[in-house]
């Protein structure tokens, strides 16, 4: 059978599994070059049409996909489906059981307790005309009895706060789910103020990034210091208001009229005031969350977190340090909704009555050259870091989600000691962005403290440098002692862990500054085309097409 799940909203992407296997997965970012791009699909759905493979089923998932038909009726006419009311299927609630569908499948656990936590998931109807949509999910899942909602906080407005669900409302699929159990439940915790992703979210809109900006705000608050009187007004019940001049009911907006210590005008620039802001709802987010876990995974063996809140590094690597040693802890590497089509395709799978375990991460498709074969070596790759230039690694399928991990990476000596300067600018970046990097996986806990970790293959934790390690590579420890590190042993990427081998080898340093191959702005390059012509735009010195042993310059 060909399963295509298709993630229709919020980070478009598509997975088309034949025979419960994937076959072919993109994100439509890296083709519409438009980052985050939530639009209809139309790129990557042209690539799967020139698979020339007929679609058994389309599964359609995002926040909620009443408007599918559009997609249905665009296979239709393209000729990927034969009919888009028998081979074309809704999953449309809930958002965050597809993002605990998909981690739990990611995984070899049995069972687990999920945490499913990001901006938003589903709207739900209320019992008072109003919506809410998701916010926190806990599931415990078990692969033999299924998923159980073991809790929900919906956002919502003041006029919706503290009403009900309506009954028909806690789930919607055009299928039959015997396969994945779904026990009732009605713990729906209806709050107006924001928490989880909608809180963090906020925040960052408020310090004056855009949405989907978070990590900037995770990158500032490393600078902040603890300040009390901005702990006690984050918790205020009216910190938020809202402000639409069509829509009193939407659009949360810090209350500054009432609270103005918290003001911030992008032209004044940022003060010690604002790095505090950040500092003190980093600490607010990370208590939210802990406050859910200690509810509900307080017996836990297994622990899973997935949702856009995943990719707080700092805040998995303050779980990890937090949770007894004899808990296992897994974050989601493909988090974020680009991963729910995969999620979408596996729950229907499931149904249909296989396991579809998932647990890689270089999804993209195969990269077509049309430059011409070189003879150069990764000894002359690693000459050029040690002479201090920035390196393009391009090689194999790209990275799924944020995260570059050695197929579509840049590469810096993490000595130099203004180096991150000098990334930031050439990336078009804010200067006080960290960044992460590669360690070959047997010398990470010689350099930093791993908490217990045995490797971070997927740059999901922020670890802190061990003493002195800050001096020896200034380029890649953050203001709080503290870096996003990828372990690389050689099964995971042999190209990366042979040229950190060898830049070791020659400096005594098996660690480079890795950050994703792009400006700012824009999608990581999917192509050996959108890779040159970033390099063209750009100060970058080199690429190393490792695929085809090709120094571009």
């Amino acid at each position: 059978m060909n399963i295509l799940g298709l993630q229709k909203n919020h980070n478009s992407s598509v997975a088309l599994f034949c025979d419960f296997k994937l076959v072919y997965y993109n994100q439509e970012e890296r083709l519409s070059k438009i980052k985050n791009d939530s639009f209809f699909p139309i790129h990557t759905l042209n690539e799967i049409k020139k698979l020339n493979i007929k679609i058994d089923r389309v599964v359609v998932t995002g926040y909620n996909t009443h408007d599918a038909h559009l997609v249905y009726g665009y296979m239709y006419k393209m000729g990927l489906i034969d009919s888009p009311y028998e081979n074309a299927v809704h999953y449309y609630k809930s958002h965050h059981l597809n993002h605990a569908v998909k981690a739990m499948y990611s995984t070899d656990m049995d069972e687990a307790v999920i945490l499913v936590a990001d901006g938003r998931g589903s709207n739900y109807i209320l019992d008072n005309g109003k919506q809410g949509h998701e916010v926190f999910s806990v599931y415990f899942a078990s692969i033999e009895h299924g998923f159980d909602c073991l809790y929900k906080r919906l956002q919502t407005t003041r006029e919706g706060h503290k009403a009900k669900v309506r009954a028909n409302e806690i789930y919607g699929f055009d299928f039959v789910m015997d396969a994945i159990t779904l026990k009732g439940f009605e713990n729906f915790d209806v709050d107006h103020r924001p928490v989880s992703g909608a809180f963090y979210s906020r925040m960052t809109n408020h310090l004056g990034f855009k949405t989907n900006d978070e990590g900037k705000l995770m990158g500032l608050q490393a600078y902040g210091k603890p300040n009390k009187k901005i702990e006690e007004i984050l918790l205020k019940d009216d910190l938020f208001v809202y402000k639409d001049k069509y829509n009193k009911d939407i659009n949360f907006t810090v209350n500054v009229e009432k609270y103005p210590e918290l003001y911030y005008h992008k032209k004044l620039g940022y003060k010690q005031i604002h790095y505090d802001i950040a500092y003190e709802s980093q600490k607010q987010f990370e208590y939210q969350m802990i406050k859910v876990l200690n509810r509900y995974a307080n017996n836990a063996k297994n622990i899973i977190i997935t949702g856009g809140c995943a990719l707080n590094v700092v805040f998995n690597y303050r779980l990890k340090k937090f949770l007894p040693k004899n808990i296992n802890l897994y974050i989601d590497p493909l988090c974020g909704d680009e991963g729910n089509s995969i999620g979408a395709a596996i729950t229907f799978g499931k149904y249909c009555g296989t396991r579809n375990n998932f647990d890689n991460i270089y999804l993209g498709p195969e990269p077509v050259y049309d430059i011409e074969k070189g003879n150069d070596k990764i000894e002359t790759v690693v000459e050029h870091l040690i002479n201090q230039k920035i390196v393009g690694l391009y090689q194999g399928k790209a990275e799924a989600g944020p995260r570059a991990l050695g197929n579509r990476s840049l590469l810096l000596d993490p000595r130099i000691k203004n180096g991150k300067d000098i990334m930031n600018k050439v990336k078009n970046r804010e200067w006080f962005r960290p960044f992460g990097a590669s360690i070959l996986e047997e010398e990470a806990h010689k350099w930093f403290d791993m908490a217990g970790l045995k490797e971070s293959p997927y740059m999901l934790y922020a670890v802190e440098a061990k003493e002195g390690v800050k001096d020896k590579i200034p380029a890649v420890i953050h203001v709080d002692n503290t870096c996003r590190i990828q372990t690389v042993n050689e099964k995971q990427n042999p190209v990366l862990y042979k040229l950190l081998k060898l830049f070791n080898k020659k400096t005594g340093m098996p660690i480079l500054m890795n950050t994703s191959f792009n400006l700012a702005g824009k999608p990581l390059v999917e192509s050996p085309k959108d890779a040159i012509e970033t390099f063209n735009e750009s100060d970058i010195d080199y690429i190393y097409f490792a695929d085809i042993e090709r120094i571009y310059q």
